[in-house]
């Protein structure tokens, strides 16, 4: 009866183990969908930025010229 009980703890921590891994790989699949968007954003950002940049020069250049 106690291998018997050995083999069912260990089947146990096995199942936990089982369940942890895959809430680590969960837990790895969010946080690279969460890094891609952050990509995504600081892309946009750098590209609204230039286009201010842009713009800011061209409004500058025009009101020296008046």
């Amino acid at each position: 009866s106690e291998i018997a009980r050995n083999v069912q703890q260990t089947a146990g921590s096995t199942r936990m183990v089982t369940d942890n891994i895959v809430e680590i790989s969960r837990s790895a699949q969010n946080n690279g969908a969460a890094a891609t968007q952050v990509m995504a954003s600081a892309g946009e950002l750098s590209r609204q930025a230039e286009t201010l940049n842009h713009e800011v020069a061209q409004f500058l250049r025009l009101v020296k010229s008046a």
